[in-house]
């Protein structure tokens, strides 16, 4: 609360300074009271100044200027109508220069209109070198004339609406009310929007209609620098300097742009280049199949990205390079022909599309970089002959269920932890990549002749994984050493891995440990419900007939209607007799 006399106010807080009491809270100054000749008020060094929104602003007209220090000022937030009648301002300060107005430079020594404090009707507004004009800069201005508004390119939420301005009292022209070059206020109630070709911004507002079309009649540059929601439906009529960041911007909305521009054309919503080598962009109203061109060469960075509706792309044959983001969150992308000649696909070209779960790449691609299938829906992928290589974290984030890899694949390399969960890989050679035990969760590998089971690696130690790794990729044909046994993490997942790869293998090793292991994996069976795993395991017959009691005693207290392949096949082993009501075939 402030005080009401420089007495009262000595302390708690407040210090004097020239006649001029400051509320600080520690480096911030958060509340002024200034005597009523004073004239100036010098902020001197503070690094935070919070003159704004407060509970009981206190004008105080008859101050003239402000004084602002050397470099340690960081923060400015004045309100106009505490010093309506500021018409100086002394800095020493290179970020806030001297002059009529409090200014702010930023990047690029870019002027930031802060306060024009509140200008009568007869003194203009001079906005010459001012880039961007920020919020509550001219409230309660009341300036009859604004001049030199060409260099503005951002104007704040109701920055022109917050004034008093004259000029704001003229009618409404197509919908706009002009100020210079500003297009800075907009009628709500009408069906459409006509922005001048001498326009250089839009002040930002959020009362457009938005059911209404907005036509633009020049170049769209200016479009780009005004972060707001325009109506659903806009027009360009002249885009001859429209770039590839104007057209960017636009591809979320309902744009129609003039066909006949000198470097770009658009078909089917599709922006190429106009030599049709490049795809630019694609705007997200597109739905359906997007069928690319003969003779592009390049999709540029992000040009499908957020096109939700998109179901299919058809690439051709003369496409060589896809760039990074370029299809990232096409949710409903579920298909995409690649062409025969794609060479390179750049880093998370595919995120978050979850409905691709299939895809099939090209041999031409001989590399496959890091993040260039990551975080997609790919459950199947087939990469085909001709790629030599997969770079670490290429399918970070997918859950591929079956990866098929080429004959071709010379390095698999350094993929970490959990980021391939592959439950099958299948090859086209007996020349099992390097480190694909270390690098991979996948549960068997599949060559021509064999099919190897793998233990999931979070239940091996390192030395196990090593070892395990050895064995697969040193031995390339016949049979290799049981794997199970390097499941030494989890004593219940080694006895469901054997069981696994016994019924591949048919080895004597792993047959003598399931039968060492095999009333514990029974009871698994039983307690988890796995009917058909319990009833293969009987049919290895590899359990001795003391176990089989065993596990017949388990069963007798499951549902009867339950497990009736594996009680028939120990009633038959056994030689015991069952009454109907407790046997149910």
């Amino acid at each position: 609360m402030k005080k009401n006399t420089e007495q009262e106010a000595a302390g708690n807080g407040w210090i004097d300074k020239n006649g001029v009491l400051f509320l600080m809270r520690g480096d911030a100054c958060m509340d002024i009271q200034v005597k009523p000749q004073a004239e100036e008020v010098d902020f001197g060094d503070m690094e935070h100044i919070y003159l704004k929104n407060l509970d009981n602003e206190t004008p105080f007209p008859n101050v003239k200027r402000l004084k602002i220090g050397g470099d340690v000022v960081k923060t400015i937030q004045i309100s106009n109508t505490m010093f309506p009648n500021v018409r100086e301002i002394i800095s020493t300060n290179p970020k806030y220069p001297s002059g009529s107005m409090l200014i702010e430079k930023a990047g690029n020594d870019n002027m930031h209109l802060l306060n024009a404090f509140c200008l009568n009707e007869d003194e203009p507004l001079d906005l010459s070198g001012i880039v961007a004009i920020s919020n509550d800069a001219l409230v309660g201005c009341k300036s009859d004339e604004v001049l030199n508004t060409e260099d503005v390119i951002w104007v704040s939420t109701d920055a022109f609406k917050a004034s008093s301005m004259v000029c704001m009292k003229k009618p409404f022209v197509d919908g706009v009310r002009m100020v210079g070059s500003i297009a800075c206020d907009f009628d709500a109630d009408t069906k459409k929007y006509i922005i001048p070709e001498d326009a250089t911004t839009m002040a930002t507002f959020y009362d457009f209609n938005r059911d209404a079309t907005m036509i633009i009649k020049r170049n769209c540059s200016f479009f780009a620098n005004t972060p707001y929601s325009p109506p659903n439906h806009l027009i360009f009529t002249n885009t001859d300097h429209m770039d590839e960041q104007d057209l960017r911007y636009l591809k979320k909305y309902d744009a129609e742009i003039r066909n006949d521009h000198p470097e770009y054309t658009i078909i089917d919503d599709v922006v190429y280049t106009k030599d049709m080598s490049r795809v630019v962009m694609c705007f997200a109203r597109k739905a359906g199949d997007a069928v690319i061109e003969d003779g592009v060469k390049e999709i540029e960075r992000s040009a499908f990205s957020s096109c939700y509706s998109i179901n299919s792309v058809w690439l051709p044959d003369s496409v060589e390079k896809i760039d990074e983001f370029a299809f990232n969150d096409c949710v409903n992308l579920c298909f995409i022909h690649f062409g025969k000649n794609v060479k390179q696909i750049g880093r998370n070209c595919f995120n978050g599309d979850r409905r691709l779960t299939e895809m099939e790449l090209p041999g031409t691609i001989k590399e496959l970089t890091s993040y260039s299938i990551a975080c997609c829906g790919t459950d199947s992928l087939k990469i085909n002959e001709g790629t030599q290589s997969i770079h670490a974290d290429t399918f970070f984030g997918t859950s591929i269920e079956k990866l098929f890899l080429p004959s071709s694949l010379k390095s698999f390399c350094g993929l970490g932890e959990g980021e391939i969960r592959a439950q099958e890989i299948i090859l086209a050679t007996e020349d099992i990549p390097k480190d694909v035990v270390i690098n991979t969760t996948a549960t068997k590998i599949i060559t021509p002749s064999r099919v190897i089971w793998l233990p999931f690696r979070e239940y091996m130690t390192q030395p196990a994984k090593r070892k395990a790794n050895h064995l697969v990729n040193s031995q390339r044909t016949g049979e290799i050493e049981p794997l199970y046994k390097f499941c030494d993490g989890n004593a219940q997942y080694k006895r469901y891995f054997a069981f696994h790869e016994y019924a591949i293998s048919q080895q004597e090793e792993t047959k003598a440990y399931l039968k060492r292991a095999g009333k514990n994996l029974a009871e698994d069976f039983i307690k988890e419900g796995k009917e058909n795993d319990l009833a293969k395991l009987m049919q290895y017959d590899i359990l001795s007939i003391n176990v089989l009691n065993q596990i017949q005693k388990a069963l007798e207290k499951t549902d009867c209607e339950r497990f009736a392949v594996a009680k028939a096949y120990i009633l038959n082993k056994v030689g015991q007799t069952k009454s109907k009501n407790k046997l149910t075939l």
